[in-house]
């Protein structure tokens, strides 16, 4: 249980840092990959999906954001949106 407890901590604090680097500079779209990453490990889905939308925005043909975001759909029962 305390490595279990230790992993959150540490995806947690990844998902602050990740934050931070987008207030800092919103167009980088790899925070937004990683920050959506470090959410989904923890099952904030909807707050990855977002994560995903804003990469995409910014990146709108990487297949791989749009994988992932096609996968969060998948989770979050909305896979109509998914393609």
């Amino acid at each position: 249980m305390k490595n279990q407890e230790v992993n959150v901590t540490k995806i947690e604090n990844d998902i602050a840092k990740y934050s931070k680097i987008i207030e800092k500079n919103p167009s980088k779209h790899q925070a937004y990959d990683l920050k959506g990453r470090a959410l989904m490990q923890i099952n904030r889905l909807e707050e990855s999906l977002e994560c995903y939308n804003e990469a995409i925005k910014l990146e709108s043909g990487n297949k791989i954001y749009l994988a992932q975001r096609a996968k969060l759909y998948g989770l979050t029962g909305q896979a109509d949106k998914a393609f």
